[in-house]
């Protein structure tokens, strides 16, 4: 999980919490409601990287779509009150911040498995169906015996941004 691309990156686990904020933050700015602030551990395990997504997917599970009305037009402002502060239009937000951000954290998680031995293609990330054959494993316990969660990972936080796409 301390696994990087380069030295001057942020480790695997790192890019999946970050992954995580960035959908959470992405939905709750354009849900109009405050975006839940979640300590970050960094000592975190596959363990806990799965909690912290399935915590993300929940939050998102209690957005309704009535709250995205308007979110194109929503004015969305990052880092309030400080010299970074930033203030755009909801959908110039998702399109050209917020899912830019989710998927560089999202393709550097994979580019680490892959560079580490994960045996992982794009269809892995893309279909999870009852008979896919991911890496040559067929069930997340058999992934999960060889130590290759982070299949699921990378799944459980693309599953983020389905839901908020919908």
């Amino acid at each position: 999980l301390q696994a990087r691309l380069a030295p001057d990156m942020f480790a695997l686990a790192r890019q999946v919490q970050i992954a995580v904020d960035v959908a959470k933050g992405i939905s709750a700015r354009l849900a109009g409601v405050e975006v839940p602030s979640w300590p970050d551990n960094p000592e975190a395990g596959f363990e806990d990287l799965q909690a912290l997504i399935a915590r993300a997917l929940a939050h998102l599970d209690g957005l309704q779509p009535a709250q995205f009305t308007d979110a194109h037009s929503r004015q969305i402002v990052l880092r309030a009150g400080t010299p970074k502060e930033r203030s755009m239009s909801g959908d110039h937000y998702l399109l050209h911040y917020g899912l830019p951000q989710f998927f560089f954290h999202v393709t550097t998680v994979y580019a680490i498995a892959r560079h580490h031995g994960v045996e992982i293609g794009k269809r892995g990330l893309m279909w999870r169906g009852e008979k896919a054959s991911i890496g040559g494993y067929r069930s997340k316990q058999d992934r999960r015996a060889r130590g290759i969660d982070i299949v699921d990972l990378v799944a459980g936080v693309g599953e983020c941004v389905g839901e908020l796409c919908l």
